[in-house]
């Protein structure tokens, strides 16, 4: 952590005079030539002379002005873009002795060759795709006054958000929203989809974006991630909005279930600087953020649950602060509080050449967590050359669970009951990760092209938790019950750190070639110690144990439990790539030698201490132990090729294919040089000598958009294929035990075809979209069989074939909004050992919503969703219908201020049920958890916004005095363009 506060002292010193002689201002005024009327929204950029970098911008206001601040002294290129006009450059030179320098006012010619293109743009097309985005217009898309992004996102073609608010864009998952470019609350995306109210967005765009380090160097490193991005609404960008809910009702089946929602939003907006503070409190299963706790707590042994019903608290605050054109910092703190209460019960079967088991299990579980997470990113660009970016993050979370569990677990074939198991557990514990990335680029001015970028990454990782577990089994086959009650001290700490180092440099025109280098080491220690409480004081009484454990009673420590893993390793990456870039396409070819090593060690202690006092509510000692059981050092080294293609037919169509490998460590847990008895019939034991994975993936995507029908389809094909790859090995015993390791195998691969495409048709009142993918994936794994001392392992080969289809529709008017969404997945499994129990499923399912907006400012919704499966073990065929409508009545609107009411009844029908089923490599799980049952909510909405100008009433449309369509029209047919502006500059 030190290195980064110095360079970053450093950096800061040897440009200090560069920011403070940034005092001279650049202005001027835009008009139409012909018009001669101001030009609104027009982006203003100041480039650099010698590479045509952006070096700042503006737009101009209602009046046509634009005024830059901050600048110093030299020369530069001003360059003017407006849709439907002539890009104009223009030379200016700055200096010192001129601190407010005015170009007076300057005219923009109409460019007819774009000017079909501008009319397309003035028409409100739905989608526009450029390259690697795809951008839908926020207004083509209704959604009611009162909702959120969320609600928005769903109406999106292309884009799924399940029933836990995880979103999906083309297949791609979400990690993150971003706001006018800016992250927001970092890598949360529920924050924003469930919190901004729709309102407030002119687009959304998806995009498919490089790695920080990817960015800077302009080669990619096979870490591209697919975002949200957000673009506010051009008259709300310069003043505050805000809403604060509050709903209370009750279950319609249970009585004495209160339900509740409160929350509250408000977003204060400068140009580009923005402060919102988030709170909310509810029973009705809205996180509106991820569970940081689940999230941040490595090595935990908290045991979460699923589904379920849960209270969530959360208080956030966000901001983002241009201090100038070179400084901007933009950081969030969360608080977010989880109370949960699940109920489970699953099926699953493990199966094997000649013993196969079955397990029928239900579980209650109570899960509370607290965790407090902060990220800030600080980015500084003191000049054209240099580029400094520092992100720091700290999280912190306490989390507890008490769980109860029946096990029953069967001879899959005879049904001859094996063992039954009866579980009570208590965890608790505490953890803290701190971290921070530092990336710094400089470009060369000797010679154009020439860049040097160094990325740094470091983190801290400290996990404590202890697990109480009293376990009772009974064992069929030899007519045996046990008792075991045991304390579980666990602490986790690990520390890594990552530096990467590129050197670009220019050969010829337009060829680069680049040196990369990474090394990435991590040091981590899991110290365990495993105590038995001694029944024998109480007899076998359960009742009497139970008891004990809340009472002062005395423990031993367990030496074959109590075994401590430390495992350091080290990878390097070295790498060499050209990079061509041609004006139909580029591509990128490279060689990476990737070596890596390792070592783990395990310790026990040599003897047992004298039995403790122990006390249910106290940490028992946990140390590493004093004898070395094993140590081991491995060294590999992979060899991989990287390459990226991409071939620019126009602007709106393209080809694209990315090959490259990747290194996958294994985890502590997996090394530990023991077998795990904790669970009594659960055994896990790890290997030390695990290898590296690696994983070769290769990727390939055609896009088209035709500007003239709104038409875009998309065809994707991507692979993948490891070698060293980490499997776990499932042993079945014949008393019942089931034990789990892991190895390495080749031969794993995968293969998918994904393909979409969406087009409105001519009114634009309607859309019409579909989607199919189809994958195959190949997985190798082991199953063993332990009978009277023998252990029989078999190769097992796990195909997975799957096909989905989806199909969407929708009209919209001002009358009434309607949409349909169809579905249908198909996966056809087969496994080698066991043949007879290949499957054949089917999931299928229909969605329709719609929205009548009525006279007296009455909304009326509806949604429907109906889902089926087939295929599946008896009893978990059951097809669900979700209805959920609502009814909502503005009271009174005043400016941007409004008040309504809404009642919202969910699930009318009371047909919810919560089944999940997958299939593993070696058998099947299905299971299925409590839900929140049917309720009604009525609620009081109150929005209220202050707008330093009107604008914003010219971006909301409708009774607020929206753009005249037929105006717009007229201005664009003229060459005009939308004069309301919008969106970024198009430098």
């Amino acid at each position: 952590m030190k290195i980064f506060g110095n360079i970053l002292l450093i950096l800061l010193l040897c440009s200090f005079s560069v920011v403070a002689q940034k005092n001279i201002s650049l202005s001027g005024t835009l008009f139409d030539k012909d018009e001669k009327e101001p030009l609104i929204g027009v982006g203003v950029g100041l480039l650099n002379p010698k590479d045509s970098t952006v070096i700042t911008g503006a737009t101009t206001d209602q009046n046509g002005v634009y005024s830059i601040k901050n600048l110093a002294s030299g020369n530069y290129l001003l360059k003017f873009s407006y849709l439907g006009y002539k890009t104009t450059l223009q030379k200016v030179t700055l200096s010192n002795e001129q601190p407010n320098k005015n170009l007076g006012t300057q005219y923009l010619e109409i460019d007819a060759i774009r000017l079909r293109e501008a009319v397309i743009v003035a028409e409100t097309p739905e989608m526009i795709v450029k390259n690697d985005t795809i951008e839908f217009n926020a207004e083509s898309f209704k959604v009611t006054e009162n909702a959120v992004v969320e609600d928005l996102l769903k109406r999106l073609p292309g884009v799924e958000v399940d029933k836990d608010g995880k979103i999906t864009a083309n297949g791609k998952s979400i990690p993150k929203i971003l706001v006018d470019g800016k992250e927001f609350f970092s890598d949360d995306a529920q924050v924003a989809s469930k919190n901004l109210p729709a309102e407030m967005v002119e687009k959304v765009q998806v995009i498919d974006r490089k790695s920080e380090t990817a960015r800077l160097t302009g080669f990619d490193d096979g870490e591209e991630e697919t975002i949200i991005n957000l673009t506010t609404k051009p008259g709300m960008k310069r003043g505050t909005v805000g809403n604060a809910y509050a709903g209370a009702g009750a279950d319609l089946a249970n009585e004495n279930d209160f339900r509740y929602r409160m929350a509250g939003f408000l977003n204060k907006m400068q140009d580009f600087d923005r402060y919102t503070v988030i709170v909310g409190k509810n029973n009705n299963n809205n996180m509106g953020a991820q569970d940081l706790g689940a999230q941040r707590s490595s090595g935990m042994r908290t045991r979460r649950g699923s589904g379920g019903i849960t209270t969530t608290t959360n208080i956030m605050a966000n901001m983002n602060k241009e201090f100038s054109t070179a400084l901007s910092v933009n950081g969030d703190v969360r608080y977010t509080g989880i109370d949960r209460l699940s109920k489970n019960k699953s099926e699953s079967a493990t199966l094997s050449e000649t013993i196969s088991q079955l397990d029928r299990s239900s579980s209650l579980n109570k899960y509370i967590s607290d965790a407090v997470a902060a990220n800030f990113r600080l980015e500084w660009k003191p000049d054209t050359m240099n580029t400094l970016i520092f992100r720091p993050n700290f999280s912190f979370n306490k989390d507890k669970s008490y769980q109860e569990e029946s096990l029953e677990r069967s001879d899959y074939d005879t049904s001859d009951m094996i063992l039954t198991e009866e579980e009570n557990s208590k965890v608790k514990g505490d953890g803290y990760n701190l971290g921070a990335n530092l990336d710094y680029s400089h470009k060369f001015n000797s010679k154009r092209g020439r860049t040097f970028t160094i990325s740094l990454n470091g983190s801290y990782n400290d996990n404590f938790s202890y697990e109480n577990t009293f376990n009772q089994t009974y064992r069929y086959t030899i007519q045996h019950d046990s008792i075991q009650n045991r304390r579980d001290e666990s602490d986790n700490t690990s520390k890594s750190f990552r530096a990467n180092l590129s050197f670009v440099e220019p050969i010829g025109k337009n060829n680069f070639l680049q040196f990369f280098y990474r090394i990435s080491y991590n040091d981590s220690e899991n110290v365990n110690s495993t105590y038995d409480l001694y029944e024998n004081l109480y007899g076998h009484d359960p009742l009497l144990l139970i008891s004990m454990i809340e009472t002062d009673s005395i423990a031993s420590l367990v030496l074959d439990q109590s075994r401590s893993t430390l495992r350091n390793s080290t990878t390097q990456r070295i790498g060499l790539s050209f990079k061509a870039i041609r004006e139909k396409f580029n591509y990128t070819i490279g060689f990476n030698v990737d070596p890596s090593n390792s070592l783990t060690e395990t310790y026990q202690p040599s003897s047992s201490s004298d039995p403790l006092r122990y006390s249910y509510y106290n940490r028992l000692p946990n140390m590493i132990g004093d004898s070395v059981i094993s140590s081991i050092k491995q060294n590999v080294i992979n060899f991989s090729p990287t390459v990226n293609f991409n071939y620019l037919f126009s602007q709106r169509t393209n080809l694209r294919i990315d090959y490259s490998g990747q290194t996958n460590q294994p985890s502590a847990s997996q090394l530990r040089d023991y077998t795990d008895t904790s669970r009594p019939n659960s055994w896990v034991t790890g290997n030390p000598n695990l290898k590296p994975g690696y994983r070769n993936s290769l990727n390939a995507r055609f896009q088209k958009y035709v500007i003239d029908t709104q038409l875009n389809y998309n065809l994707s094909l991507n692979g993948g294929f490891s070698i060293n790859d980490i499997v776990s090995i499932q042993t079945l015993r014949s008393d019942g035990i089931r034990e789990t390791t892991y190895d390495n195998i080749n031969g794993n691969w995968n293969m998918g075809f994904r393909g979409g495409i969406n087009s409105p048709l001519r009114n634009k009142k309607f859309s019409l979209g579909s989607n199919v993918s189809v994958n195959y994936s190949d997985q190798k794994s082991y199953v063993s069989n332990y009978v009277a001392g023998n252990t029989n392992t078999v190769k097992n080969t796990k195909g997975d074939f799957s096909t989905q289809i989806s199909a969407n529709g929708s009209f919209r008017s001002d009358l009434f909004d309607l949409g349909l969404r169809a579905n249908f997945n198909y996966n056809h499994i087969t496994y080698t050992v066991r043949p007879e129990n290949n499957r054949d499923t089917y999931n299928y399912g229909l969605n329709a919503y719609t929205t009548w907006y009525l006279p007296f400012n009455i909304t009326i919704e509806s949604d429907i969703t109906y889902t089926a499966r087939k295929g599946y073990t008896e009893g978990y065929d059951i097809p669900e219908t979700i209805w959920n409508a609502s009814i909502t009545k503005r009271l009174f609107s005043k400016g941007f201020n409004s008040g309504s009411i809404k009642i919202d009844i969910y699930d009318i029908l009371q047909d919810r049920n919560s089944i999940s089923a997958s299939y593993t490599n070696n058998g099947y799980r299905i299971s299925e958890s409590n839900s929140l049952p049917s309720y009604f909510m009525a609620s009081v909405i109150y929005k209220f916004a202050n707008f330093e100008n009107n604008s914003a009433k010219r971006s909301r449309g409708g009774e607020e005095g929206g753009p005249n369509p037929e105006s717009m029209r007229r201005r664009m047919e003229m060459g005009g363009g939308n004069r309301g502006g919008g969106g970024p500059p198009a430098f």
